[in-house]
């Protein structure tokens, strides 16, 4: 029988004939697609190209030759076209034009066998609906879980179940196809079934090459799933190096006491992190992890690290961590399986920690640190031979420094990778949360930039030829109190010191036998810190200049303050300063050759002597440190030392007074700017002043911040031009005589005598004095004759007068008097007109000159060198003497002149009186002259009217002061504006009584009115015209609002108007002049003095016959 019959009876025997459906549904067992010989995924949509879809199963056909047309499959709805059909498999191919529908990355086949004579077999039960990973499932798998507790290397290896998310499933159904689990290295899964959506199950294959950590690959779809758990086969060999609390977790480690349980172990403790090697991973099933016996249960494993629950306990200790993978136990540091402790509680012996060796010269952040101390391996008071790095932790400034190798009880090692900057980083260590012992110390890297900032002997002064070293103890920044990163140099002598900290050394100074200063070396990780002299005998001789707070010092308060001066060296370990002596000691901060700084205890307020010792030898020096304000300091002159004083300052000397001895409490300004304070004394401030512009600026000195209770003003430029009026003296000057005072009469010198010189005969007079106008001076020893008082302030002279050494020989050759004829005294006179006496010799200094005529004094006005104008006296009728003096020495008669006596009274009237111009004499008075008429000068005018209240009618003579006082108020005002502006009386001022009040028996109020022509030279522009009008009726209304004005005419207010003039005139008024031209110009003080004179004179005098009452 050949192969076919026995084929042939095999499908009959096997019930499949043609024209009959299997017994069985389709089984499908196996999906793969593939393009070109490439598997590729299913994915939604038409395919990128013609796919070929490749079905493994069983009963998928009927007989021996099954009818491909009569077979159907559809993927996602999409026919997939047959090529091959077998009862085992069936190839078909998904046409581009395809449109597969998925849903949740699951597509539906279904697979449709025939009958074998073309008939379909589409009964339900034969059908089988497939569903098949479509697109990326985005899968991952989270667990890897053998049903072995031990996976042996060789046979038995037992089933795996994967635990992930998204594994593809439909309606419960299972996606066999397209599932890949496969051990790389050992080879592929074997009955691949997903069970569900998180879960999958596979034979796992084997034998495996060896014992160890297999990865498990898992794809769907042909798409790689996330997640690669490890498993192992055998024994892994892991390690274990450390365990501690889980980030976040409690730290230290706590105990339950109250826990009866928690004796052996119970469960709920802290989740806790073993980390080593070769744990496996997502594989905590092959992961049995104990503490002190009890479960530590399995949360997560990664290759290097396991988590875990840990078991609580009720005491402080220290509790053995057992670790199998895949039953292999691990090994710990120390080599053994019972290696690692995890510490339960704060240790009952806390390990102490005291240097870190560095193994090089220059430590820069990188590579091991031994670090020695006491008790790593016995915190719990049991001997290990390995301490659990995991809770000693070590950290470096803000870096962790690993703990790594086997420690012993003494020293440990740890490890740095970089990221310290250069510096000192701190040095912290804990062993399950709690601080180790020891003094605490820092690492430096690179250069730390230490500063050695004092050294304090521990006796107050370091002598020569000590028998015993001295201890002293070395303060300062950046040290570290790492003893392997230090070395510290006295001169040539390296020194072992006996104690260190973070900023300080302590060492025993080596006995030397001579006074010195020896500078100190500590170097720092291989750098020179800065560094100070230790001094050795009395080295040093120290001088203070100053002291200088802060802030001004208050009274009870501790100043912190800079001492200058020089001899201090520069250790403040063996500078001492007190204040007031005793034990007022000030605590020294820093010090320099010339300066040191300090902070001084609070006292009452008061002056305290400031004493720096160096070493035991102290200052003598004077200078106080004021608390609050005991001084009051006075300034009385400011005297440059370079005169004259330009723009760009300098130094100047300040006289006065109560300055203190303290510089550094003293503060100048100048202006806006500081004059920096180089010395003072009681009586005397020196100080640097800043630039200003020209101008005077006041000096403001304070002591401890009280200002002077008087200042003077500084001189930058040539601002000031001093005008000398007068240089009188009390007695003659006599030629060479020394010590010869005067006084010097002038305006616009200032107030600093500090930069006033007065020269006489190219000599400095020596300045005694100052106050208001005058100054008082010794006059140099000179030889006879008349010499210029040169007044310079800052440099700059202005106009002078001369002073007159010994006899001027000066002569009298006349005397004229103005008016030609004197009244009597019996009109009542206070004084008499000028009187001008000619001659020569006289000089120009009224201070030196005097005049007499009748005995009485006549006041000089003005004086040359050969006329004398003064106001002379009231006197007799009748011929008086005149005697001129010139600095005490009489003048003589010129030649046979008899003209040195003056004739008082009128020769033929005794009643005789001279007006001014516009008035007439009206017996004893002046009244207006209704018939002048003086011809105007040509030019713009304008008309100023003013209207006075008067509480009663005024008459003749009250009218013509009131009008004179009016018009020169004008004139006066307005000449200052325009420059030979005139003002006349513009007709007789008229008095109109006022109807609205009653007259009573002794007055009739009303209002005087007074116009004034103000003509202005031609030109003028007319805006300052109106400006001098202005300024005019300004003047006029404050002259009617004087005291004096009022209560000589009796005015009670006044308003004014001004007006242009009218060319045409009018007949009824007439233009008198009178104003600034009468009587020589006198100014408006001075004629209201007149005013008032001549009321007062009217209604003291006896009515005479024919005059109005």
């Amino acid at each position: 029988m050949n192969l076919v019959s026995h084929i042939l009876l095999a499908a009959i025997a096997a019930g499949y004939v043609s024209g009959q459906c299997p017994d069985n549904s389709a089984n499908v067992v196996s999906v793969s697609l593939s393009r070109d010989g490439a598997i590729v995924p299913l994915t939604s949509g038409a395919p990128a190209a013609a796919t070929t879809v490749t079905i493994a199963g069983t009963d998928l056909a009927v007989g021996v030759f099954p009818n491909i047309s009569s077979t159907a499959v559809t993927i996602g709805t999409a026919a997939c076209t047959l090529v091959s059909v077998t009862t085992t498999d069936i190839t078909c191919t998904l046409p581009v034009s395809a449109n597969v529908v998925c849903q949740d990355r699951v597509a539906t086949m279904l697979v449709t066998p025939s009958n074998g004579t073309g008939t379909p077999c589409t009964s339900p039960s034969r059908v089988d609906s497939v569903p098949i990973a479509c697109d990326n499932p985005v899968a991952t798998v989270t667990n890897a879980a053998p049903s072995l507790a031990t996976v042996p290397v060789y046979g038995g290896y037992g089933f795996l179940t994967l635990t992930g998310t998204n594994f593809p499933v439909a309606d419960n159904s299972s996606v066999v196809a397209q599932v890949a689990v496969n051990v790389p290295g050992i080879g592929a899964c074997s009955d691949v079934f997903v069970q569900s959506n998180t879960s999958i199950i596979c034979s796992l294959p084997g034998p495996a090459p060896a014992g160890g950590l297999y990865d498990i690959a898992v794809s769907i779809n042909n798409f790689t799933v996330t997640g690669t758990p490890k498993i192992a086969y055998g024994e892994p060999n892991a390690t274990i190096s450390s365990i501690a609390p889980a980030a976040g977790g409690s730290v230290p480690v706590p105990v339950n006491s109250t826990c009866a349980a928690c004796v052996t172990g119970a469960a709920g403790g802290p989740v806790v992190e073993i980390m080593g090697s070769s744990f496996g991973a997502l594989n905590k099933e092959q992961i049995v992890v104990t503490v002190g016996g009890a479960a530590c249960v399995v949360t997560a494993v990664a290759n290097d690290k396991i988590t875990c629950t840990a078991p609580q306990f009720q005491n402080a200790s220290a509790q053995t961590v057992s670790v199998t993978v895949n039953g292999d136990p691990a090994t710990a540091r120390d080599g053994t399986t019972s290696g690692l402790k995890l510490y339960y509680g704060p240790p009952t012996v806390v390990p102490t920690l005291t240097r870190a060796e560095t193994g090089v010269t220059i430590f820069n952040a990188t590579g091991q640190l031994t670090f020695v101390g006491t008790s790593f391996t016995k915190p719990y008071n049991v001997s290990d031979t390995a301490v659990n790095a995991g809770q000693l932790v070590v950290t470096i400034g803000n870096t962790t420094c690993a703990v790594s190798g086997v420690p012993t009880e003494t020293q440990f090692l740890c490890s740095l990778s970089g990221g310290l900057a250069a510096g000192v980083h701190a040095v912290s260590a804990t062993m399950n949360g709690v601080g180790l012992g020891g003094t605490p110390f820092d690492i430096a890297v690179g250069n730390p930039s230490a500063v050695v900032a004092s050294i304090t002997p521990s006796v107050g002064v370091l002598g020569l030829n000590e028998v015993n070293n001295t201890a002293v103890t070395l303060s300062g920044t950046g040290l570290t109190g790492n003893a392997p990163q230090i070395v510290v140099k006295i001169g040539n002598d390296t020194i072992t010191p006996t104690a260190y900290t973070r900023s300080t050394i302590v060492f025993n100074a080596p006995s030397k036998n001579e006074s010195q200063a020896i500078p100190v070396d500590v170097v720092i990780n291989g750098y020179s810190a800065v560094s100070v002299s230790l001094i050795y005998g009395q080295f040093y001789s120290p001088v203070v200049v100053a002291a200088k707070p802060e802030l001004n010092v208050a009274v009870n308060t501790q100043p912190n303050i800079t001492i200058s001066g020089s001899g201090f060296g520069n250790n403040p370990g063996q500078v001492m300063v007190t204040v007031g002596g005793g034990n007022n000691t000030c605590s020294v901060k820093t010090a320099t050759s010339t300066a040191a700084t300090c902070m001084c205890p609070a006292l009452p307020e008061g002056r305290y002597t400031v004493v720096v010792s160096v070493n035991g030898k102290s200052s003598n020096d004077t200078v106080e440190l004021v608390y609050g304000t005991p001084l009051s300091p006075v300034v009385t002159s400011a005297t440059p030392s370079l005169a004259p004083m330009g723009t760009v300052g300098g130094q100047i000397v300040i006289a006065g007074s109560n300055f203190g001895t303290n510089p550094g409490q003293v503060s100048v300004t100048i202006g806006n700017g500081t004059c920096v304070v180089v010395s003072a004394t009681p009586t005397s401030v020196t100080c640097s002043a800043p630039g200003n512009a020209e101008g005077t600026y006041a000096v403001v000195l304070a002591v401890n911040g009280r200002v002077a209770t008087s200042t003077v003003n500084l001189v930058y430029g040539s601002p000031l031009v001093p005008v000398v009026s007068s240089a009188s003296t009390n007695t003659s000057i006599v030629p060479a005589a020394a010590g010869q005072g005067a006084t010097l009469t002038a305006d616009n010198f200032g107030n600093n005598p500090g930069q006033l010189q007065i020269l006489i005969n190219n000599q400095s007079a020596t300045i005694t004095g100052w106050s208001g106008k005058t100054i008082t001076f010794i006059v140099p020893s000179t030889a006879a004759g008349s010499y210029p008082v040169v007044l310079a302030v800052n440099g700059k002279t202005g106009s002078t007068v001369n002073l007159i050494v010994g006899d001027a020989s000066a002569t009298i050759s006349g005397v004229v008097s103005i008016p030609a004829n004197i009244p009597q005294d019996n009109y009542g006179l206070a004084e008499g007109p000028n009187v001008t006496v000619s001659g020569s010799n006289f000089g120009n200094n009224a201070g030196q000159a005097f005049v007499s005529i009748g005995g009485k004094p006549c006041p000089i006005n003005t004086i040359a060198a050969g006329s004398i104008i003064c106001r002379g006296p009231a006197l007799k009728a009748g011929s008086q003497p005149v005697v001129v003096t010139i600095n005490g020495f009489a003048a003589r008669p010129a030649g046979n002149s008899t003209n040195s006596t003056l004739t008082i009274g009128c020769p033929s009237d005794p009643y005789c009186l001279e007006c001014p111009a516009g008035f007439k004499a009206n017996n004893t008075d002046c009244v207006f002259d209704q018939d002048y008429q003086p011809a105007l000068p040509t030019g713009p005018q304008k008309r100023v009217t003013t209207r006075l209240a008067v509480s009663d009618k005024p008459d003749d003579l009250e009218l013509a002061a009131m009008a004179l006082a009016v018009v020169s108020a004008a004139q006066d005002e307005a000449s200052d504006v325009v420059p030979g502006t005139l003002a006349f009386l513009d007709g007789v001022p008229s008095f109109t009584a006022n109807a609205q009040l009653r007259r009573s028996l002794l007055a009739t109020p009303g209002v005087v009115e007074i116009n004034t022509i103000m003509v202005f030279p031609e030109g003028t522009d007319a805006a300052k015209i109106d400006q001098a009008v202005a300024g005019a009726r300004q003047a006029i209304t404050d002259l009617a609002n004087d005291p004096a004005f009022r209560e000589a005419f009796g005015v009670t207010g006044v308003k004014t108007a001004s007006s242009d003039v009218d060319d045409g005139g009018d007949d009824d008024k007439k233009k008198i002049a009178i104003g600034v031209g009468v009587g020589v110009g006198v100014g408006v003080p001075l004629l209201i003095a007149i005013i008032v004179f001549l009321v007062l004179r009217r209604k003291q005098q006896v009515v005479q016959p024919g005059s109005s009452a």
